[in-house]
């Protein structure tokens, strides 16, 4: 369980890697609370049943993760792919994640907000162009975004100022200088400046173009870059932790505990629900989209008859067994400083 006392970001250009985003989504669930994506994977997944066509809806996007919530600004039509996404993981809900395009509304912007003891701040998650349109979009709207903690992403500028493989400032890399100075933030140092961007092409030079901004109150923040984690991408990840005032964070959910008593009759219930279904007619689009609704209301009903419902809270970590339990009870009993 991550610590509620920071957001804990993880950012990067995955180079439209659905597989990347997939893995990460489950094998660092524990870990990071905040995943921002610069060109995300946005693919053909699957043919949905359909009423009207035998072949199916197709199903298009990025993965889904039962504890992350996808944010993306949804494209018009299917040349209208997203640049930009995040992932906001189901612990951080009590702080109300809210996409913003009422402030910023552009393809390769992506403004979040949510709310820490009552005020409202914002993060921004930014994939510009070789053309630099998001910086310029910005620039030319004169958008005030007070409260904005985070400006990150792949910007596409390689300046002398934070790349020391060039020797040149170009007006792209004053730009975005004026811009974070317009909207209040700075450019956070990495821990060990390494390249951000790993060219495939030989006589290529590595480069940084990845970069990270933060408000005055997280000034002296500094982000990592981890070249040792970006396969297959050829953009290493930059990784952040945001301070915030501590919050009481607190869901429910439902689980079943892994060899269980519960998990058998999960199991056997499903075996026994779809054993009594009528697999034999399915001559119609009709005849599988009720089958598809049959299996769908067998294993819900599994679950909801035998999974337990249990509360997460900031004590819900590995950590907190019963001997801390039998302490924080102790002193609380005596107040005794001892115990």
């Amino acid at each position: 369980m991550c610590s509620t006392t920071k957001l804990r970001i993880y950012s990067q250009n995955v180079r439209k890697n659905y597989a990347l985003v997939d893995t990460f989504l489950e094998s660092q669930k524990d870990h990071y609370n905040i995943f921002f994506v610069q060109e995300p994977p946005w693919n053909f997944i699957h043919y949905a049943p359909s009423t009207v066509s035998l072949e199916g809806d197709k199903v298009v996007g990025a993965p889904i993760h039962p504890d992350w919530t996808q944010v993306v600004r949804v494209p018009r039509d299917s040349e209208d792919v997203p640049w930009v996404m995040a992932f906001i993981h189901s612990r951080l809900s009590r702080l109300r994640f809210s996409l913003r395009r009422d402030v910023v509304d552009h393809c390769d912007i992506l403004l979040l907000s949510f709310f820490n003891r009552g005020e409202c701040h914002f993060l921004m998650n930014v994939y510009s162009d070789d053309r630099h349109s998001a910086v310029k979009f910005i620039l030319d709207q004169i958008i005030d975004i007070p409260n904005l903690l985070y400006m990150g992403g792949d910007f596409n500028i390689r300046d002398a100022e934070w790349d020391p493989s060039v020797s040149s400032h170009p007006a792209a890399g004053q730009a975005l200088v004026d811009l974070a100075d317009s909207l209040g933030l700075v450019r956070s140092l990495p821990e060990r400046p390494v390249p951000t961007h790993y060219s495939d092409t030989d006589g290529h030079a590595n480069s940084v173009i990845d970069l990270i901004f933060l408000g005055m109150s997280c000034a002296q923040v500094l982000h990592r870059i981890e070249p040792d984690l970006r396969r297959p991408s050829d953009h290493a990840p930059l990784l952040v932790d945001l301070p915030i005032s501590p919050e009481n964070i607190r869901f429910s959910r439902k689980v079943l505990k892994r060899d269980s008593d519960e998990e058998n009759d999960f199991l056997s219930s499903i075996t026994s629900g779809l054993c009594a279904l009528n697999f034999s007619r399915l001559d119609s689009v009709d005849d599988l989209n009720l089958l598809s609704t049959a299996v769908t209301r067998v294993i819900s009903n599994a679950w909801e008859a035998n999974a337990r419902n249990i509360t997460v809270t900031t004590r819900s970590k590995e950590w907190w067994n019963n001997e801390c339990r039998n302490a924080l009870a102790a002193y609380q009993r005596t107040g005794a400083r001892e115990d």
